[in-house]
């Protein structure tokens, strides 16, 4: 088994947006992802890895560790996807978080008071395998969403790199590598 431990790497592989495609920011401290009934209250938000190089491997062991900024927004009422895409563009070439094509794989995580500092998600093999099973995703980066629930008023704030370039999102993976099976073609003439 293998192991990849990445980080967020720069300003433009975080940010934030409401769920009705309004207020976008990639420059902030922190980045939220707000839980609410209505579109212009829910927040989503997204964080960009590089260097994730499991095409084609069995995903065995994935979360991200997030730094949770306080006490007040440590609430998350998040689906956990990723975008579905083969190599995901920053949030500067893509200023955008809401409108990104999402997998169908998902992980809910929902949560009280998970306290300010790090926590690990909830595992999120299931997202990370759907990238993992995509032909062209080789050597690629992954952006992964928390998006708000609509339902429950909670709001959950992380830190950015312009935050704490430190304290900033991190993906943790153990995989196995997959094998390529060759068939030998007869050729009759």
């Amino acid at each position: 088994m293998a192991t990849l431990d990445l980080q967020v790497g720069a300003g433009a592989d975080d940010a934030r947006e409401a769920d009705d495609d309004t207020g976008f920011n990639g420059t902030g401290t922190s980045i939220s992802a707000y839980s609410n009934a209505t579109a212009s209250a829910r927040g989503n938000l997204g964080v960009r890895f590089t260097g994730v190089t499991i095409q084609g491997t069995t995903i065995d062991v994935a979360y991200m560790a997030i730094h949770a900024v306080n006490t007040a927004n440590d609430d998350p009422n998040v689906d956990i996807l990723a975008e579905d895409v083969d190599n995901a563009a920053n949030f500067v070439t893509t200023a955008d978080v809401t409108s990104r094509a999402r997998t169908a794989a998902s992980v809910a995580w929902t949560a009280t008071a998970i306290g300010a500092g790090e926590v690990n998600t909830p595992s999120i093999v299931t997202v990370i395998q759907a990238l993992a099973d995509r032909v062209g995703f080789s050597d690629s980066a992954a952006v992964l969403f928390m998006d708000g629930k609509a339902d429950l008023s909670r709001q959950f704030a992380i830190d950015s790199y312009e935050g704490s370039t430190t304290e900033s999102a991190k993906l943790h993976i153990e995989y196995t590598a997959g094998g390529v099976t060759f068939v030998p073609r007869v050729m009759v003439i």
